[in-house]
């Protein structure tokens, strides 16, 4: 483990290991102990990998889109439960992610899934917030992913990762302090990204009442006709993905084509897909080869993962929208990844129609692979869907296009807190600021 420069003279040097309670820190149950035929609709839910983000990116922790265990199943693993406040670290797969559950966490309590590690803070030495930052420095992923064993999946375990050295104010207000000044900029990203969530809420409900139960305004004067699809309205159509929009495939590449530092054309991956569907920044990578133009993809625009590594096929086949970053002048998408390039009003439509769950479930089940699932894009370009007139189109991207602004906006504006607070963040931790 690298040595670190101790700073301020009130600091001390410790190990994780050190500040954690009695059989604090934990690692997640046999993969044979939790496998999907335990999966419930309801009950303990499972943290996994979606709920965690590298260097806080996409928040403190996502306390959504969870699998759940029976409560019976849940005590049976309770050695790896996780309850609020707890530390939770990646030690499989997206090494360097991390996240704390919060005070007012939606669950009493949690279990851990086979690729997670947990640490219970003892509060009388360590603040557990102050303790996530530390975590969360580039610095401390860094060190994670350098000293990662195993070959093919990168593997953290639980000896390494309770060796990590981390600095503590010997003042645990002090300690408070430095996490309650970092917490204003994440407390202002978390109420963005809920006010997000709720415009995408709304945005799909309209979506539904209007295309799903056909109530579009002047619907009571529209005839319903037969179709192969079932009664539509009249003069809307049965079309395929197809013959309306251009499917592109993304680029292959090799890993010394990929650059550290955000150095070379930002390349969307598999990482950037939400389970469910939805984008996250985590994990883009940066290409430095040669590339197509029709590789590239602009602000808006959708794409698709054609590729899968989870075992309920979560992010096969769902949809996310490119987001305006700013610096990103150009945007790639790898060959995991598929684009969808059609004009803005149809573009919109399509959206949406590709977050159903009917649309989902089809791209899932056409999807073949056992461990690793892949979807052939001609399986999207022979969709079928219901086209509505161009009138109901244009009165529907007049609605939707002020949410859409409204959230790019958002997303932008946490981009520029996320980027303050990662100014702030090494100089508070270090000392180098005092608070």
């Amino acid at each position: 483990m690298p040595e670190v420069k101790l700073q301020p003279k009130t600091w001390r040097k410790m190990r994780l290991g050190e500040i954690v309670v009695k059989k604090g820190s934990v690692s997640g149950p046999f993969g044979s102990n939790i496998h999907s035929k335990f999966y419930t609709s309801f009950g303990i839910p499972i943290i996994r990998g979606n709920n965690l983000t590298i260097n806080m990116s996409g928040g403190r922790y996502i306390d959504n889109d969870y699998i759940f265990l029976s409560k019976e199943k849940a005590e049976e693993l309770s050695q790896s439960e996780a309850l609020p406040e707890d530390i939770i670290i990646t030690a499989r797969g997206t090494i360097g992610q991390t996240g704390i559950i919060p005070k007012n966490s939606k669950y009493q309590k949690y279990i851990l899934s086979a690729n997670q590690l947990r640490f219970r803070i003892n509060k009388e030495i360590a603040d557990p917030l102050f303790v996530y930052y530390q975590l969360s420095s580039r610095k401390l992923v860094r060190t994670m992913q350098n000293v990662q064993v195993g070959v093919g999946v990168p593997n953290l375990n639980l000896k390494n990762t309770r060796e990590l050295l981390i600095f503590i104010p010997e003042d645990i207000n002090k300690q408070k302090r430095i996490a309650g000044a970092l917490s204003t900029f994440d407390d202002k990203i978390e109420l963005n990204n809920k006010i997000n969530q709720n415009l995408e809420q709304m945005a799909q409900a309209i979506f539904k009442e209007w295309f799903v139960n056909f109530k579009f305004p002047g619907y009571e004067r529209t005839k319903m006709i037969n179709s192969e699809l079932g009664k539509i309205p009249e003069g809307w159509k049965v079309r395929k993905i197809g013959d309306v929009a251009k499917i592109s495939k993304g680029l292959s590449y090799s890993s010394n084509e990929i650059k550290e530092n955000n150095k070379g054309v930002p390349m969307i991956n598999l990482a950037n897909f939400v389970r469910g569907g939805g984008f996250k920044i985590d994990g883009v990578k940066f290409f430095s080869g040669k590339y197509k133009d029709s590789n590239l993809v602009k602000s808006g625009d959708i794409i698709i993962a054609l590729t899968d590594l989870t075992s309920n096929r979560e992010v096969i086949g769902h949809p996310a929208r490119v987001p305006d970053v700013k610096g990103w002048n150009k945007v790639l998408i790898s060959l995991d990844v598929c684009s969808i390039k059609t004009q803005d009003i149809l573009k919109t439509f399509l959206y949406y129609l590709m977050l159903r769950r009917n649309f989902s479930y089809f791209m899932a089940s056409s999807a073949s692979g056992t461990n690793v699932s892949h979807l052939n894009r001609s399986i999207i370009n022979d969709y079928l869907f219901i086209l509505p007139l161009a009138k109901v189109l244009t009165n529907f991207f007049d609605l939707i296009k002020p949410i859409f602004h409204r959230v790019d906006k958002l997303s932008s504006e946490n981009q520029k807190i996320a980027n303050l607070r990662d100014l702030f963040l090494p100089k508070l931790m270090s000392g180098e600021i005092g608070l």
